[in-house]
């Protein structure tokens, strides 16, 4: 059957086609074909269709200002989980746009194009996620942008107020790089990947209060959204794949995880009202 062979299956990494552009393995898709005069299903597998997979982000750098905080690892941890474990992502681009120039050729309208450039769409990236009790991670957003970044009374980043051994204030100060990559189904290769740089929160969310006595309260829900300097090179698909093998995938396997918790509570086990205990006062009740 056609397919069963594996050079019909997946192009050959090392042609021409994927060399330098792709890390992930790619179907051949330049047999079969579904839309011709017939269709052609014994080419079903050269058909499977591309289904994004869900982003992984991987914090590279943090903010240099944190390395000068009272307690910097609970500021690192804060970040760190905020941005790979806590929230949602969006805003990742990295599409291709080409500028033409056009040239009105002839009495009936016709355009002639020609290239001029092209440019990449740039990601707009925002992390969303439901704050806590407390709002520890509104609270992170607020201290990076008053001490990190800039105090909006004084004018001043707040962390040279700290220190007197602070030489600079340059763009590492203030921002992170994180390493973003779509697995695949397997999670095995990367099929699309963006290492962010220059990442600074543009705001710390809503900071709002109400009183209304006709309705409960509400969850506050951030959607922080930051600054980026992005690249998408080959290069940057190679670094997303050495930090893609480093997962533990046998970690993965929810059916083989032991239970979260493995005996029943002292308290619990000393109450004689239960299932157990009335199974037991039936034995002692048998003739």
């Amino acid at each position: 059957m056609a397919g069963s062979n594996f050079t019909d299956r997946l192009l050959d990494p090392k042609s021409g086609f994927l060399k330098e552009t792709r890390t992930a393995p790619v179907v051949d898709a330049f047999v079969g074909g579904q839309n011709g005069p017939t269709l052609n299903l014994g080419r079903y597998i050269n058909n499977s269709a591309y289904v994004s997979r869900p982003v992984i982000a991987r914090v590279v750098e943090f903010p240099r200002w944190v390395d000068y905080m009272p307690n910097p690892e609970i500021f690192r941890r804060a970040i760190k989980n905020w941005f790979e474990v806590q929230t949602k992502i969006d805003g990742l681009q990295k599409g291709i746009q080409v500028d033409f120039v056009e040239q009105e050729i002839g009495p009936a309208g016709h355009r002639q194009f020609d290239v001029n450039k092209s440019t990449i769409t740039q990601s707009d990236i925002t992390h969303s996620a439901m704050d806590k009790a407390g709002l520890p991670f509104q609270n992170l957003h607020t201290i990076w942008i008053r001490y990190g970044m800039v105090d909006p009374e004084s004018m001043i980043p707040l962390v040279h107020l700290l220190r007197d051994d602070i030489g600079d204030h340059l763009p590492d100060m203030w921002s992170a790089t994180v390493l973003y990559f779509e697995p695949d189904i397997r999670q095995r290769a990367v099929q699309k990947a963006w290492l962010m740089t220059n990442m600074g929160p543009r705001n710390n969310g809503p900071d709002e209060g109400r009183r209304d006595l006709q309705s409960g309260g509400s969850p506050l829900e951030l959607s922080i959204p930051y600054t980026g300097l992005q690249d998408t090179s080959i290069g940057v698909h190679n670094f997303a794949t050495s930090e893609l093998k480093k997962l533990a995938r046998r970690g993965l396997n929810p059916l083989t995880r032991q239970a979260y918790v493995t005996s029943i509570d002292a308290d619990v086990a000393g109450t004689s009202a239960g299932y157990f205990e009335r199974a037991d006062q039936a034995q002692k009740e048998q003739v």
